[in-house]
């Protein structure tokens, strides 16, 4: 059958009907992609498991100065010397990397935290305890050159230094969470003790303590499984939204203690009616009955003074 000419087609038609059959032999050639599909990996190290952020370290070590400022000015009162507190480190690793760490001798504490569960271990070097000891007896704080075993009397007085650190430790701490620091042991010797497992988590914070002028360390064991109830709160913006809720209640108690004993305050209350000069003669004249004429008017207000200040 001859095809008219009006139904030819025109060679640009041809080149566009050859374009279209090859993408679409390109199309088939090739698999339908699949989409994509959303998912959440984390890495996770087996040897280092449950790892603090580096944003929970940081509220860690706020809190953990706001501790050694409180602890300072405790400890200058109760050793009657200038006590200098400074965080210098604070770091994460395995219980066993800790462990590796301690340096010996030392005196190690065995600190509980209610209401949370386990414990943290509160280390102090025997240098720090020689000068603290020394103090407490009267001396004036120097490291013992002999070194020696530490007897049940020197650790009862240290008794009372901890418990001031932990004050400070309670106080640092009760902005993002509230807790009561208890010590349930003091030994010697931390390696016949399981906080934790040699592969847990521990967070340790190193601060160096200058008491007078000798310089010494302190150190705290914090294993993850005592901060995993309260990892969520360990945020900057939560710690500084509870600092300034603190701030703002002691404040009020502040004010609300000034004003109850302001009113047990006695002050002196002078109202003056008037004045007049006179001479002693005058005075010395003077009868039952006789009447002194003074510079204000009966209908005048009269000045009152507050301990000698013009008030009224």
């Amino acid at each position: 059958m001859a095809i008219a000419p009006d139904e030819r087609l025109s060679q640009e038609e041809i080149d566009a009907l050859l374009a279209t059959l090859q993408n679409d032999a390109e199309t088939v050639s090739q698999p339908a992609s699949q989409p994509e599909q959303q998912t959440s990996v984390r890495p996770y190290d087996f040897r280092r498991p449950d790892k603090l952020s580096k944003e929970q370290l940081r509220t860690l070590r706020m809190m953990h100065e706001n501790m050694a400022r409180r602890a300072s000015v405790s400890l200058s009162a109760y050793l009657r010397t200038t006590v200098d507190m400074v965080l210098s480190e604070i770091d994460q690793g395995t219980y066993a990397t800790f462990l590796s760490q301690t340096i010996t001798p030392a005196i190690y504490n065995l600190v509980s935290l209610k209401p949370l569960q386990g414990q943290l271990i509160l280390e102090l070097s025997a240098s720090l305890v020689d000068v603290v000891i020394d103090r407490l007896l009267g001396g004036p704080g120097v490291v013992w050159e002999a070194r020696k075993e530490f007897t049940d009397l020197e650790l009862s007085l240290l008794r009372g230094v901890v418990d001031r650190i932990l004050g400070g430790l309670a106080e640092a701490w009760s902005v993002v969470f509230p807790v009561e620091p208890q010590v349930d042991d003091m030994l010697l010797d931390l390696y016949f003790v399981q906080v934790s497992l040699l592969s847990d988590t521990t967070v340790w914070v190193v601060f160096e303590v200058r008491v007078g002028g000798v310089s010494s360390h302190l150190r705290l064991g914090i294993p993850y499984a005592l901060l995993k109830p309260i990892s969520a709160k360990l945020s900057p913006q939560a710690w500084i939204a509870g600092s300034e809720s603190i701030a703002d209640e002691r404040h009020e108690t502040s004010v609300q203690y000034l004003r109850a004993h302001l009113q047990d305050v006695p002050v002196a209350l002078v109202a003056y009616l008037g004045e007049v000069d006179t001479t002693f003669e005058e005075i010395y004249r003077l009868k039952p009955g006789d009447l002194i004429p003074l510079d204000t008017a009966a209908d005048r207000e009269i000045k009152v003074f507050v301990e000698g200040t013009h008030c009224f």
